[in-house]
C-alpha cells in the first residue's frame, strides 16, 4: 500500500466518502478478481466486493498503519469469509 493509499484509509476512518471512491477505484480489480478466482461466480463476486469495501468504511478508523494493506485486504478478506461462511455463501 502506498503512502496515498494510508492516508486514503485514514481519511476514510474519518468518513470522507471521496476517499472511499478514490480506494475504491485502486483496488476494484485486483479484488475483484481475487474474488472471482476463489468463488468463480462473477455476480457473487460483485456483491462480496461492495460488502468489502463497506467493511473498509466500518473499520477504517481502527486502521493504524501498521498492518499490511495490499490488494485483496487479508484481514477483510478472512473476516468476509467468515460472514459467507456463516450466511451459507462459498468464502473468498
Amino acid at each position: 500500500m502506498t503512502e496515498n493509499h494510508h492516508f486514503l484509509v485514514q481519511q476514510v476512518g474519518k468518513g470522507d466518502k471521496e476517499a472511499l471512491a478514490a480506494l475504491y477505484r485502486a483496488y476494484e480489480r485486483p479484488v475483484y478478481k481475487f474474488i472471482v478466482s476463489r468463488l468463480n461466480d462473477p455476480h457473487e463476486a460483485s456483491d462480496i466486493l461492495h460488502e468489502v469495501f463497506m467493511d473498509i468504511w466500518r473499520v477504517a478508523a481502527s486502521f493504524e498503519g501498521e498492518a499490511k494493506c495490499e490488494p485483496g485486504y487479508s484481514e477483510l478478506r478472512t473476516a468476509r469469509s467468515s460472514t459467507c461462511t456463516a450466511s451459507g455463501r462459498a468464502s473468498p
